[in-house]
């Protein structure tokens, strides 16, 4: 077991303690060696329990409904009840934790920020190794970062670049990014990437010396 999914498997368990404690329905599928990011759970009281707003509920219903191959809805007759029940996975439905404002809801998000973060970065999370793959793991992780990247940049150009810690790459997102600089009488201004001096190429400056 990866340390991703060594910290997952913990930070899923927590979750399926409070909605435990909140009497949640909760199900594994047959067959299966019960694991928490595996776990089938009530989708409206697991809000509910993770303490998100209505308001984000419906937009969270809204999203299942359309991707149903991602989140595996399913309808199970509650026992006794006659009442069905949506259920969806744990693991991708974690992916909207960060609209609840129980304490492991919050703690997830701050966990999965930092997965995010070291994919952006390097391609692959482990704090154990700094984040570094093993050999066997290298292109893949190039991959996984560029491709993180390119979704990012997506968003908003530049956005998956300056997340990753590095300037923006498009004269775009250097229009849009920049950072707060302090002057000599303590007044802060915004200096926009564009504005920026281009650091001199390496082969510029040894042919300089």
């Amino acid at each position: 077991m990866t340390t991703f999914e060594r910290e997952l498997t913990a930070h899923c368990g927590q979750i399926l303690e409070v909605l435990a404690a909140a009497d949640v329905p909760c199900a594994w599928p047959r067959g299966t060696l019960p694991t928490a990011p595996d776990a089938w759970v009530a989708l409206r009281p697991t809000l509910e329990a993770l303490w998100v707003s209505a308001q984000a509920a419906r937009w969270i219903e809204d999203a299942i409904r359309t991707a149903p191959a991602t989140y595996a809805p399913a309808l199970v007759p509650f026992p006794g009840s006659g009442v069905q029940v949506l259920m969806v996975r744990l693991h991708p439905l974690s992916l909207f934790v960060l609209h609840g404002r129980h304490p492991a809801a919050k703690a997830y998000w701050r966990w999965h920020r930092q997965v995010q973060l070291a994919l952006l970065k390097h391609g692959y999370y482990d704090p154990v190794t700094n984040h570094t793959p093993p050999a066997a793991r290298q292109l893949d992780a190039m991959e996984c970062r560029e491709a993180g990247r390119a979704l990012f940049n997506q968003i908003g150009p530049g956005f998956g670049d300056v997340l990753a810690g590095d300037r923006p790459t498009t004269a775009e997102g250097r229009r849009i990014f920049g950072y707060l600089v302090t002057d000599d009488e303590g007044q802060q201004h915004f200096l926009r990437e564009s504005d920026r001096p281009e650091a001199p190429d390496e082969d510029e400056e040894m042919g300089d010396a």
